[in-house]
């Protein structure tokens, strides 16, 4: 459960990154 629960906060984490690297990206332009 806790090991689930890990994994599914990892993939926001990934996510949110990848969203900020393209907002800041697309700032730039």
């Amino acid at each position: 459960m806790e090991q689930q629960i890990l994994e599914d906060l990892n993939r926001v984490q990934t996510v949110f990154a990848q969203m900020q690297s393209y907002w800041n990206h697309a700032a730039r332009s």
